[in-house]
């Protein structure tokens, strides 16, 4: 007979014990993972969009008969939480009477668990002898679900109505046949119809194998066997990170992030965490966020809950399965009719990149500054990653009459946070969707009217630190072979950058966009592109606000760079050597090789050891009395009880002293920072606390001092 509890108490610390064998349960719990990994392999073989094959907008899970998931996969895991709750939502709102073997069903309702509208949700029941004992699920980024606004992302609207339809439940497979009468609403309310048909039928045929797959599993296992294990995967997560949380001293860390323009305005709304970590508790407080915004930036509690498990999952759970289990640590307060918590109806098409990806950036840095006060995982800490989406819908018309459209996904070229070894990576994409890509440019031209004049590695865009953060990109594209086309662009970080460095580094290049009102030939254009300034000022630029939505002439040219990765440690203890490395392979600027680093490069490149010693001698601070009074509050800054240098304590309640304080424009963390500003953003100051000894950067802050 099976043991009852999936886990024994040890001199008080529990001890993970599987109600199965030992054996059994590793050969299952890995079985689950892979039938998991055939449903992902399966949406990106059957479906046709690029935004599921190549840019991986999707997701899928397995989960228990009450919703919660056993296995989720390695794309957007912000679709974890959302699968869990469309699932209960699915009982609620369906009935579990009425769910019945064979059936499936589909959902884009925010308020029922689905991100945005956007991301369609298909749920499976599985049952054994007539009883519920799991789901398969999964969510993939359909290009338009239709809606006042190509590509279901409408700037203008001030409620959900004005947006894309919401489907609660609409049973797409009755009895293992598709509903076609489902299916012909979907893809009539769709611009890309074609793309929602393969898109559904991708779902559908994937749900399809976890439930042969499954029911293999049971015949050979048994529905009690296979159920235990499933149950006890989540206790196995849920023991492991206690044990982990339990080591980090207990403590309070408090995190920002902002969103610049609603959709309607050039706004500024704050998302504002509050960390508490006591004993193997973690306490994520979001309740003192900005109200919910008049566009279409808000996110639904759903949403927000994906934002601290992510960080979660992505820094404290290497070595562990990746699953619900861990949301059995974390208590997530916030308030309804916040951005990050919107009561409906709010409209909410672009959330989860904006307020919801905001929270998760200050889940992701509160995660991290906590690490480093601990001696288990402080190797492990890291800047952020990826600031913020550059979501760019193209639709409009070829010349030969048909039409297209696409989301181009470029939020996968983005830089990577550097680590407390390492650089970042350079293009990592976003560390919350760890197989996240971007459409081949390749693919983009043989799709659709586009061509790119170029995409490559922005020079500066990587956060300088002693380890610098990894580059994000810009890129060009003209239309090619259309009569009209429109761009409808939804991002944040124009003002600041969403990609904050730790321990003293500076934050990555924000995001930005452009479209040049030029003249020429498509060959001309390209002649230009070996000369960034050149093409850059070919014609009239006109900047683009964080959302926009613009018409693309033949002839001009859309411009974008996305974000650099935050750097980690002091930029003046990078070693010079490598900051030679950096100019001679383009990815940083001689002039902010010194500014930045300290270093100056003689003629042939290498490095002037004289003037680079002199250099970093110099005092970098001017020292603004009152500004911690004033802006910002001491414990958010400074975590470090001494300095990484010099060992002074920098505790005020130990000393009475602690860090100084200094002021300067964003702009001197480096030229892709607010460059809409020019580096002169009213609305931020960049603070960075330092030493009083050795001078030596503890923490740098974008602070906001507008509102």
């Amino acid at each position: 007979m099976q043991a009852q509890p999936s886990h024994i108490e040890d001199a008080g610390e529990a001890v993970f014990e599987p109600r199965a064998d030992r054996v059994t349960y590793e050969i299952l719990k890995h079985r689950l993972w892979q039938i998991n990994e055939e449903q992902a392999t399966t949406i990106r073989r059957v479906s046709g969009s690029p935004i599921a094959s190549e840019v991986q907008d999707y997701n899928v899970g397995i989960a228990t008969a009450d919703g919660q998931l056993v296995a989720c996969g390695m794309s957007v895991l912000a679709h974890v939480t959302a699968l869990s709750h469309v699932i209960r939502n699915c009982l609620k709102v369906v009935g579990a009477p009425r769910i019945r073997p064979g059936d499936m069903y589909i959902t884009n309702d925010p308020w029922m668990g689905a991100v945005h509208q956007n991301d369609v949700a298909l749920v499976a029941p599985i049952h054994r002898d007539g009883t519920l004992v799991a789901w398969a699920s999964s969510v993939i980024h359909h290009a338009d679900v239709g809606g006042p606004a190509p590509g279901s992302w409408n700037l203008d609207a001030y409620d959900a109505f004005q947006e894309a339809p919401r489907y609660r439940f609409l049973r797409i497979v009755e009895n293992g046949e598709i509903a076609n009468e489902i299916m012909a609403t979907m893809m009539t309310n769709s611009r890309t119809p074609s793309l929602a048909e393969l898109d559904l039928r991708a779902q559908v045929a994937a749900a399809g194998v976890v439930l042969r797959r499954m029911d293999e599993l049971y015949d050979k296992y048994g529905a009690e066997t296979v159920s235990s294990v499933m149950e006890d995967c989540l206790s196995d997560t849920e023991i492991l990170l206690r044990r982990r949380v339990r080591e980090i001293p207990d403590g309070v860390w408090r995190a920002e992030e902002h969103v610049d323009h609603d959709g309607h305005e050039d706004t500024l709304s704050t998302v504002r965490l509050t960390l508490r970590k006591q004993g193997d508790r973690l306490a994520f407080d979001f309740t003192e966020s900005d109200p919910q915004a008049r566009g279409l930036i808000n996110c639904t509690r759903s949403t927000l809950e994906s934002a601290p498990l992510s960080a979660v999952l992505t820094h404290l759970c290497d070595g562990m399965a990746w699953n619900e289990g861990a949301l059995r640590l974390l208590d997530i307060e916030s308030k309804s009719g916040t951005v990050v918590d919107c009561a409906y109806p709010a409209p909410v098409a672009s959330g989860v990149i904006n307020a919801g990806w905001a929270a998760l950036n200050a889940s992701a840095a509160a995660v991290a500054r906590m690490m480093l006060r601990a001696e288990n995982c402080r190797d492990k800490a890291m800047a952020g990653w990826a600031g913020a989406p550059y979501g760019v819908n193209v639709f409009g018309m070829r010349e030969d009459g048909r039409s297209f459209g696409t989301m181009l996904g470029l939020s996968g070229l983005q830089g990577g946070g550097a680590r407390s070894f390492g650089d970042g990576y350079d293009t990592a994409g976003y560390l919350h969707s760890p197989r996240c890509g971007a459409m081949n440019v390749e693919t983009a031209e043989a799709r659709y009217p586009i061509l790119h004049l170029f995409r490559r590695l922005a020079r500066d865009s990587g956060g300088p630190g002693r380890h610098r953060g990894g580059r994000g990109v810009e890129m060009a594209f003209a239309t090619h072979g259309a009569s009209a086309a429109e761009i409808i662009v939804t991002s944040f970080g124009n003002d600041h950058s969403g990609s904050p460095g730790i321990a003293g580094g500076l934050p990555g290049a924000g995001a930005a966009g452009a479209v040049i009102r030029t003249e020429g030939t498509i060959a001309e254009l390209c002649a230009r592109c070996t000369d960034r300034d050149a093409l850059l000022h070919a014609g009239e630029a006109e900047t683009l606000p964080a959302k926009a939505r613009v018409d693309l002439k033949p002839g001009e040219v859309f411009v974008a760079v996305t974000h650099g990765g935050g750097g980690f440690g002091d930029p003046f203890d990078r070693a010079p050597e490598a900051v030679a490395h950096d100019v001679e392979v383009g990815a940083v600027d001689r002039l902010w090789a010194e500014r930045l680093y300290g270093v100056r490069l003689a003629g042939d490149g290498t490095v002037d050891r004289g003037a680079t010693d002199a250099l970093r001698a110099q005092t970098r601070w001017s020292e603004q009395d009152g500004i911690e009074a004033a802006t910002l509050d001491r414990t958010a800054l400074v975590e470090a009880p001494t300095c990484p240098d010099c060992a002074t304590t920098l505790s005020p309640e130990e000393t009475g002293a602690g860090p100084k304080f200094s002021v300067a424009p964003l702009g001197a963390a480096g030229p892709l920072v607010s460059a809409r500003w020019g580096g002169e953003c009213p609305r931020f100051r960049l603070v960075t606390a330092y030493c009083p000894n050795c001078s030596h950067s503890i923490e740098s802050l974008q602070v906001r001092v507008e509102g």
